[in-house]
C-alpha cells in the first residue's frame, strides 16, 4: 500500500478501533499507535513519506527544554486542521491554557519561555499548520518552528501565532514560504526569520509586536 497517514487529536476510539488521541490509517483500516498519548510529548522524529495529522482542538505539550518535533527527511509531513471552534495548540506542559491542568500541580509551575525545545523541520519535509498556536518554545537557541541542518521542501501557515518563544518566533529555511493570518508577539528575539528560495508570499492578516529584535526578516536566495 501506500503512505500511512497519522491523526492526532482528542478522540478514544478510530473508525470502532480503541486509539487513545493518536491513531494510524493505512488506507483501509485504523489501529491504534501502541496505548497513544496524554498530550505531553517528550521527543518525536517522524521521517519518511507520512504524514501526521493533529486535528481541531487537540493540544500538544512538550516535557522539558529538551522535548521537540523533529520532521527529518523528504515526504515527512505535518498537518494540523484547528478552527476558529477549535484552535491546535503546541505549548509547554506547565501551560494550563490550553488542554487544563496537565500536570496536575494547580498554580505551582507557571509557562515560561523555552519551556521546551522547537518543531523542527528539515531535510525536505513539510508543514501545513491551521489555525495553530505555538507558545514558549524556542530553548536552546532554537525557535518556536525552526528549520535546522538543512531545508523544508514548504511551509504554509493559515491562521494562528507564535508567542513567548525564548529566541525567534520562526526560523525558517525553506523552498517555499506561505504566512497568512498569522501573529507573532512578545518573542524574546525576531518575531518572523524567513529564508526562502522563491519569493515568499505574505498574507494581509500578519501581526507583529512586543518581539525583543525584528518584528520580521526576511532573506531571499536566488
Amino acid at each position: 500500500g501506500g503512505p500511512a497517514l497519522y491523526a492526532g487529536g482528542f478522540f478514544t476510539t478510530a473508525g470502532g478501533t480503541s486509539a487513545s488521541q493518536i491513531a494510524k490509517w493505512d488506507g483501509s483500516t485504523w489501529s491504534p499507535l501502541g496505548a497513544g498519548t496524554d498530550y505531553v510529548v517528550q521527543a518525536l522524529t517522524w521521517s519518511g513519506a507520512d504524514t501526521l495529522e493533529i486535528g481541531r482542538g487537540a493540544t500538544v505539550k512538550f516535557f522539558d527544554t529538551n522535548s521537540n518535533m523533529y520532521l527529518i527527511s523528504s515526504g515527512a509531513h505535518l498537518r494540523t486542521l484547528g478552527d476558529a471552534g477549535g484552535r491546535v495548540s503546541f505549548t509547554s506542559l506547565k501551560d494550563d491554557g490550553p488542554g487544563g491542568d496537565t500536570n496536575g500541580d494547580g498554580n505551582a509551575t507557571t509557562p515560561a519561555p523555552g519551556d521546551w525545545y522547537s518543531i523542527i523541520v528539515s531535510g525536505g519535509a513539510s508543514v501545513d499548520l491551521q489555525t495553530t498556536d505555538l507558545h514558549y518554545g524556542g530553548s536552546n537557541a532554537s525557535a518556536n518552528l525552526w528549520t535546522y541542518g538543512g531545508t523544508a521542501s514548504s511551509i504554509s501557515w493559515n491562521g494562528g501565532e507564535t508567542r513567548h518563544s525564548a529566541n525567534d518566533g520562526v526560523r525558517v529555511t525553506s523552498t517555499i514560504v506561505s504566512i497568512f493570518t498569522a501573529g507573532a508577539y512578545d518573542n524574546l528575539d525576531d518575531g518572523f526569520e524567513i529564508n526562502s528560495t522563491v519569493p515568499p508570499v505574505f498574507g494581509t492578516g500578519l501581526a507583529m509586536y512586543r518581539n525583543g529584535g525584528y518584528a520580521m526578516r526576511v532573506n531571499q536566495n536566488p
